[in-house]
């Protein structure tokens, strides 16, 4: 969606999604297997407005992000697991002050709530091509655990479809 608002977009995946990150838009790939992730952002140095962050992977990437992030920047934290240490991390990240090693950029913690706006933005932008997705993924309505086990691993490639209506 970044890059249907003509945003630079640097993204960071493992050897084998490069090419995919590509196709759906990405202008730069940094290959988290090859190196050190965090020393390659901050060898990059204060260059960037945003970091949003769906993995929630390096766990230090939000306190180091003052190395890479302009002064200005946000630090957008999406990915948080739904269990009492995953709440547990998201309380320390915003209440550990910067003094005692805590984050030095803005944070944010944002959970996804659907509005109208905002789909009908996004089919436009899938209608004239701006946004493109891959699905990983179908599965029968019946078959809802069996995604859930999918999204679960973390491992796709692409969004998963689950079908609510009888195919024809």
């Amino acid at each position: 969606m970044a890059r249907a608002r003509n945003i630079h977009v640097t993204v960071t995946c493992s050897t084998l999604n490069i090419e995919l990150c590509k196709a759906v838009g990405a202008d730069e790939v940094i290959d988290y297997t090859k190196c050190d992730l965090i020393s390659e952002l901050t060898q990059r140095g204060q260059v960037f407005d945003s970091v949003l962050d769906n993995v929630g992977v390096p766990d230090n990437l939000y306190h180091k992000s003052h190395q890479f992030l302009k002064p200005t920047g946000t630090f957008v934290l999406v990915a948080a697991n739904p269990n009492v240490s995953g709440m547990a991390r998201i309380a320390r990240l915003f209440m550990q002050p910067s003094l005692l090693g805590g984050g030095q950029r803005r944070l944010i913690w944002t959970m996804v709530e659907t509005k109208k706006a905002d789909l009908t933005q996004i089919a436009e932008w899938l209608a004239d091509g701006s946004l493109r997705t891959i699905v990983d993924s179908t599965f029968k309505f019946e078959d809802v655990p069996k995604a859930f086990q999918k999204l679960r691993l973390g491992r796709t490639k692409g969004k998963i479809v689950v079908h609510v209506a009888k195919q024809p």
